[in-house]
């Protein structure tokens, strides 16, 4: 729906191709460090030179290669820079995931520690790795939840999977990860390349059972296996078994899995709820007490009457305030509670569904996790989040990745600026088969310019990420800015899965100072919560009521709404709202 998956460009601009002719000739006449002495121009340095920052003396970038670091540059290379094409890991060959705290990008390709800090926004919080829900319960038997993967892009799928991932988390149950699948528009043509993906591609899930107190993460194989040892049986205490006695499922085409899905359907039981019609609401304890005063703090809401969104706008509530007046901000005109009943309590597996029925509609979780998880206790809501923000996080070779670009962009800037800034704006421009799903969206560079010169000052850098293949739309940009895409870093991603771009691009996006993205797009809204939890970490101006430097370049009556405290609203996944990173910290600092 409202997915993108952002593709590097996939020609070069057409100065650059004048560039690279030039360079050849001047190579083979021998005058390549005259013209690197006379700072020829500004996008070549990009894409040859690294520029050692005061602040960075020790970021040169490991991950480029030989040629590009002995062109005349005035490079200090440290000790450990490395060839990408010989040293950086192959893919799935490389070191797992690192723990919570810090980046440790050297067994990636760099760039140094150092120069990745920037790239860091999770905490590790020893205090929050002992939190568990009031549900869980270490000595009973584990309970199990399981769904099927979201059938859109990668926007989608990872909204979808931190949302059921929360559930199991406010459950206190054993999460199943599906398997690994081809996800929509993550299908590079590189027959090299990993196609089928599962969650553990993209995020450190093996960790969680390390770090995590009582909540585990278990693959679909492993969850399978249970049921042919007989360690899982039906209502009855019959044993079921998978379809064909198949436990590994990875890979599978469509019509496999549906056999998979259906029979996961019909062993557990099915959580029916739709976020967009109710709350999931879970009370402090397994107390009938506190459930009942959740109840009553919706009718106490709906007698008086669900507020406006205008009614709450720039009006953030307490993040510490009583359930009431902090659901009164996340009921978005619900007038229902979707609770943990007594019966799911004893179910032993519950099992989300991916499909369409006609007695129940459609079943997806197209929503933002804290849009739909609401907590009784105001200390758990904030857990949950910091959870999300700390656990699920792209790997180290996505993060490391993006470092490296950002570093250099931050080289280049230093450099063209004479050492005086090394701040860039940024741009997520979503085209492709966006405008026919939102018509006002249909915008011309002229329309987005005239809402980047309020903002970035003329002949400022601008880094663009977009799906947009025609170059000639980015010509009027190109005039009044210094413009760079992910293709003018190709040399600091060899290696790198090309699946994996859309995500370096979102990060290297969360970066600038000034960010202008596309309302609708799940893809620019992850940009601005990546920007909200650098915000709220590093106390940047109005990060108390949540308000980031991120504006939207369309539909342009949007222009200025994340410059302002909104509610929770719907559509849910248009946007993302300061709830999630506003002040999320609280209950922990000092």
């Amino acid at each position: 729906m409202a997915e993108t998956h952002t593709k590097t460009q996939s020609k070069k601009r057409k100065k650059g191709r004048l560039y690279i002719a030039f360079l050849i000739i001047a190579l083979l006449g021998g005058c390549l460090p005259i013209l690197l002495s006379n700072n020829f121009t500004h996008e070549f340095s990009i894409i040859g030179t690294d520029f050692s920052l005061p602040f960075l003396n020790d970021g040169a970038s490991n991950a480029s290669n030989s040629s590009n670091t002995s062109n005349g540059s005035n490079v200090k290379e440290d000790d450990s820079q490395k060839d990408p094409q010989k040293d950086s890991p192959k893919e799935n060959e490389g070191p797992k995931a690192s723990r919570v705290a810090g980046l440790d990008c050297k067994p990636w390709g760099g760039p140094s520690n150092k120069a990745a800090a920037e790239m860091v926004y999770w905490e590790d919080i020893p205090e929050d790795s002992k939190h568990v829900s009031p549900f869980y319960n270490p000595d009973a038997p584990p309970q199990y939840f399981s769904f099927e993967m979201d059938f859109a892009g990668w926007n989608n799928v990872r909204m979808s999977m931190e949302t059921l991932m929360g559930i199991a988390l406010a459950m206190g149950r054993t999460l199943v990860i599906p398997p690994a699948k081809e996800i929509h528009m993550l299908k590079s043509s590189d027959e090299n390349q990993e196609k089928h993906f599962s969650f553990s591609h993209f995020f450190p899930i093996e960790h969680i059972n390390e770090e995590q107190d009582g909540f585990a993460i278990i693959s679909t194989e492993e969850y399978l296996k249970l049921f042919l040892e007989g360690k899982q049986r039906d209502k009855q205490g019959n044993m079921v078994f998978p379809p064909g006695n198949r436990t590994n499922w990875d890979g599978a085409d469509e019509e496999e899995l549906d056999k998979l899905n259906v029979w996961l359907r019909d062993v557990s039981m099915r959580l029916r709820w739709k976020p967009n019609r109710c709350l999931a609401a879970f009370p402090k304890s397994s107390d009938p007490e506190d459930l009942h005063k959740l109840t009553m703090d919706l009718e106490n809401l709906t007698a008086a009457g669900l507020p406006d969104e205008n009614e709450l706008a720039g009006k953030p509530y307490a993040v510490d305030g009583d359930s009431r007046e902090r659901m009164r901000h996340n009921i978005a005109k619900r007038e229902r509670l979707c609770l943990y009943s007594s019966k799911l309590q004893k179910a032993q597996r519950l099992h989300f569904p991916m499909m369409w029925d006609e007695q129940f509609g459609k079943s997806r979780m197209l929503i933002h996790f804290y849009e739909v998880l609401f907590f009784q206790d105001w200390k758990q809501d904030l857990w949950i989040k910091r959870f999300m923000r700390d656990h699920i996080r792209y790997v180290d070779e996505i993060q490391c990745a993006a470092a490296r670009v950002v570093h250099r962009i931050r080289s280049h800037v230093y450099k063209r600026s004479g050492g005086n800034s090394t701040e860039f704006s940024t741009l997520h421009i979503r085209r492709g088969d966006f405008q026919d799903q939102y018509s006002a969206t249909d915008v011309s560079a002229k329309d987005i310019y005239q809402f980047t010169k309020q903002k970035i000052p003329e002949n400022s850098t601008i880094y663009i990420a977009t799906d947009e293949e025609n170059d000639d739309f980015f010509e009027l940009l190109e005039k009044h800015y210094n413009i760079l895409y992910l293709d003018d870093f190709k040399h600091e991603l060899v290696g790198v899965n090309s699946n994996f771009m859309g995500m370096i691009d979102q990060l290297i996006a969360s970066r600038g100072k000034v960010f202008m993205g596309c309302f609708y797009s799940t893809f620019s809204g992850y940009i601005n919560r990546l920007r909200g939890f650098h915000a709220d970490a590093s106390k940047l101006e109005g990060y108390e009521k949540g308000i980031i430097e991120s504006y939207y370049y369309a539909p342009d009556f949007l222009f200025l709404r994340m410059q302002m405290y909104f509610p929770i609203w719907d559509p849910f996944w248009a946007r993302e709202f300061s709830n999630s990173w506003r002040q999320i910290d609280k209950d922990i600092d000092p």
